[in-house]
């Protein structure tokens, strides 16, 4: 309830503006939200920040963030939002998820090598494969963050969570429309990735 009377307020705040934002600074904000939400309700800033880095310590996390944004860049339009957004409402909602036990690890890993995939054909993929390929990775790294919680604090942690992810989907955005001949290789190194750290965690 609380998340919600945030968003409607910042909405409103935002008013007419919003249309003429670049997209980083919509991500951004977007995924700024449940910060503010978790700063009205009393927590201090401290249990967010393991939240807010966290996307950021793992290479499957961080390959798959940028990738979104990534992935954005060159579909185009619409899809620069779309693609980041979708991925951070899969993740709040994989972040709810019961624990996938052996799944988990493998999951997260090959939803990369599938990012990377998408990224690197030859054809853009269509819109719907693209949107259930990002929800997907959404949940799998929802489901990982929450069971590396720490065990006070999760709601901020969650916060933290979606604004660092929302960061690295900006920044794949940004990278994919300044050098967008690199987005194809670059897809290319994030699929053969995802398939290592794949096959690392089946094995272990």
């Amino acid at each position: 309830m609380m998340f919600t009377g945030v968003a409607l307020v910042a909405v409103g705040m935002v008013g007419k503006r919003w249309s003429t934002m670049k997209i980083p600074t919509r991500i951004a904000l977007l995924a700024a939200l449940p910060v503010i939400a978790s700063a009205h309700e009393g927590h201090e800033v401290p249990a967010f920040l393991p939240g807010l880095f966290h996307p950021m310590t793992g290479l499957d996390h961080l390959l798959a963030m940028v990738t979104v944004g990534l992935l954005g860049a060159r579909l185009g339009g619409a899809h620069r939002v779309l693609m980041p957004l979708t991925f951070l409402v899969a993740l709040a909602m994989g972040a709810m998820l019961p624990h996938l036990g052996a799944l988990l690890e493998p999951g997260v890993a090959g939803t990369v090598a599938l990012l990377g995939i998408l990224l690197a054909v030859a054809r853009p993929p269509a819109l719907p494969v693209a949107v259930a390929v990002v929800a997907v990775a959404g949940l799998f790294h929802g489901a990982a963050h929450a069971a590396e919680a720490p065990a006070m604090g999760t709601g901020l942690f969650a916060a933290g969570m979606l604004l660092g992810s929302g960061l690295l989907h900006g920044l794949g955005l940004v990278g994919g429309l300044v050098a967008p001949r690199f987005q194809r290789p670059v897809g290319g190194a994030v699929a053969v990735a995802g398939l290592v750290l794949a096959i690392i965690a089946a094995g272990g």
